[in-house]
């Protein structure tokens, strides 16, 4: 068994003043800091590589940013209903909007390479029963019983987190996986490398905040208004 320094975190964060720099500049990929260093990534190298003593694990091999338009919508008036029928059932729609430009930001696309025989888990709660995405496409937003985490785990020892609060999209083909970010002002992204898929979730724990059970008296009765 290959012996892995267990305590490997590199943390990269792009700033809002990096981010206007790449999309200036087209795709690039960046360098980075550890967590504990915590620094801005500078730009310029053609690729991100993360190593350990027994060699590269993963690659950043792409950075593509974009300029994204922000829209504030208002009604115009009193609002005007009109029913419509939808997946959902029948819904009430205002059709009296409009729009106008509120303010800019970027829409980020941080491409991977990885080996095309891993295990690719994580990313929380969906409805669709999937636990190896490798090949698989995922969008990340929280609705219901969707319940999102942008942190990808590999069963090669390590894990990838996407520091942003903005809805996304993952996409995998062998050997290969990207996270499009819809909305990003700033983010950061963190690179767990551990002993084993116990390990680099211990760490996950350790960087983010461990979770508190709420009190007993929380865990009562629970009604729901989806019939029960």
């Amino acid at each position: 068994m290959m012996k892995i320094n267990s305590e490997m975190i590199t943390r990269i964060w792009f700033s809002k003043e990096k981010l206007a720099a790449l999309s200036a500049e087209g795709s690039a990929a960046p360098g980075g800091s550890t967590a504990a260093e915590g620094g801005a990534a500078p730009g310029g190298a053609l690729c991100r590589v993360f190593e350990d003593e027994n060699g590269p694990f993963l690659c950043l091999t792409k950075v593509e940013v974009r300029e994204k338009q922000l829209y504030e919508t208002t009604v115009d008036g009193a609002p005007v209903f009109e029913t419509r029928q939808t997946a959902n059932g029948e819904v009430a729609v205002i059709t009296n909007l409009s729009r106008k430009p509120s303010g800019k930001t970027w829409q980020v696309k941080l491409s991977f390479a990885c080996g095309a025989d891993e295990l690719l888990t994580g990313l929380g709660q969906h409805e669709y029963g999937v636990f190896d995405y490798q090949g698989q496409k995922e969008y990340l937003y929280q609705h219901n019983m969707i319940i999102s985490l942008p942190f990808l785990l590999s069963d090669a020892g390590y894990g990838v987190l996407i520091e942003a609060e903005c809805a996304m999209r993952f996409e995998s083909e062998p050997g290969c996986f990207s996270f499009l970010l819809e909305v990003a002002d700033e983010f950061g992204l963190a690179v767990f490398r551990g002993e084993d898929c116990a390990d680099v979730v211990r760490q996950l724990y350790d960087y983010t905040g461990k979770t508190m059970l709420l009190p007993r008296w929380a865990y009562g009765y629970i009604q729901s208004k989806q019939h029960y």
